[in-house]
């Protein structure tokens, strides 16, 4: 199976987005805490453009995601599968 690195930079803009209470249970079946369960949406180790993606986030937003930027303090490479289970 191929593999390939993944960078994700220092800074991070995460986000968190309000499900529905079907949605919820969906995730709480499946060992998913909803309410603290947030998704990585971009990465930069240069803070100035962290700040500005983190404004373009917010300005485009829709009202049940929530963005906010994270120093990591360093930068990680995680190695990834490339394909499908066959």
């Amino acid at each position: 199976m191929a593999t390939y690195k993944e960078h994700i930079g220092r800074y991070r803009i995460v986000f968190h987005e309000e499900y529905s209470d079907a949605v919820k249970a969906e995730f709480r079946i499946n060992g998913i805490d909803p309410d603290t369960y947030t998704t990585l949406y971009w990465s930069s180790n240069d803070l100035y453009d962290a700040d500005c993606m983190l404004a373009e986030c917010q300005k485009r937003a829709p009202a049940h995601k929530t963005y906010w930027l994270e120093d990591n303090g360093t930068e990680e490479f995680i190695e990834r599968h490339v394909g499908g289970m066959f």
